[in-house]
């Protein structure tokens, strides 16, 4: 499952996750992958940022980058972290849904 995936990752790059988000990320599913989509895209447009500035950011296209967005779950970690940095919000920030 792609969510041990990210904790693995997180924990490999030592990216601080609070001992009580641990369990809630090894315990993701595909509802919660989908909200964690939605609150990266209300982020975005929140912000006032295209998909096509934010695929600029990450180096990738902007069809790859709205694949993405609909689809969390197929998304590197290393690019979450990126997404997470460019909308100035923390990975423990955008778990708490």
């Amino acid at each position: 499952m792609h969510v041990k995936y990210f904790y693995s990752f997180a924990k490999s790059i030592n990216v601080p996750i609070h001992p009580m988000e641990q369990k809630r990320i090894i315990a993701m599913d595909e509802k919660t992958l989908k909200k964690i989509s939605d609150k990266i895209r209300s982020k975005r447009i929140e912000m006032g940022y295209s998909q096509e500035y934010m695929a600029n950011q990450l180096g990738i296209s902007q069809n790859v980058y709205s694949q993405n967005e609909r689809n969390i779950a197929s998304v590197p970690f290393s690019r979450v972290l990126k997404m997470t940095a460019i909308l100035n919000i923390s990975f423990v920030q955008l778990m708490n849904i």
